[in-house]
């Protein structure tokens, strides 16, 4: 028999152990693997997880890859259509524009509404590339970044704090020059990072 507090212990050991795992499986992912097989480790594809469930969900969701505290999420969506994330900033009732492009990852977080009169929100977008594309195609990535910005900050400009946005791909020289080329910053830390703020225009 387990005392509470060592079935507690045994839980966070487990979980590490099933965290250690998903970061092998990450590391192991090489050409001839799909972007699907990546997106899956993260969060699996055409699902979503809201606050309320996180406990249940716990050994589903993996968006813990990107950064510890995005499991603080009000709600994630996995490879569903635009219209869906537009759903979640919407207020109850209001018509959402139908839009069928797929972000694949998004992430809501919303305010305390107890602390405001008004429900705000910052919202991470990811989006993720397969190994070994053609500069062409990795360049792609930077603009579809862009076009998620502009349809959120087109509907929602008051509602939305901030927004951060993920590219997950491979680097290679061509890629980083073309980065630098448009004032990218390289972080250095563990791995390869680039970064830059950019004022977004939104759709009209």
């Amino acid at each position: 028999l387990y005392s509470s507090a060592a079935s507690d212990v045994y839980k966070r050991q487990e979980y590490i152990l099933y965290r250690n795992i998903i970061i092998d499986k990450i590391g192991e992912i090489d050409l001839k693997d799909s972007e699907a097989a990546i997106h899956n480790l993260i969060v699996p594809m055409r699902t979503s997880f809201k606050s309320g469930t996180k406990m249940n969900d716990v050994y589903n969701n993996n968006a813990w890859l990107l950064d510890d505290k995005y499991m603080s999420y009000t709600t994630i969506l996995s490879d569903l259509e635009m219209t869906s994330l537009l759903k979640e900033i919407a207020i109850d009732g209001e018509q959402v524009e139908s839009d069928d492009s797929r972000p694949d990852i998004a992430v809501v977080f919303s305010n305390n509404p107890n602390d405001s009169d008004v429900v705000k929100f910052d919202i991470v977008v990811v989006e993720l590339k397969k190994l070994g594309l053609k500069l062409a195609k990795k360049e792609e990535l930077v603009s579809q970044l862009k076009q998620r910005a502009r349809k959120l900050l087109q509907h929602y400009p008051d509602r939305i704090q901030r927004i951060w946005f993920y590219g997950i791909i491979d680097f290679d020289d061509e890629f980083v020059r073309s980065l630098k080329e448009e004032d990218y910053l390289e972080v250095y830390s563990g791995g390869k990072y680039f970064y830059k703020e950019s004022n977004i225009i939104p759709c009209l």
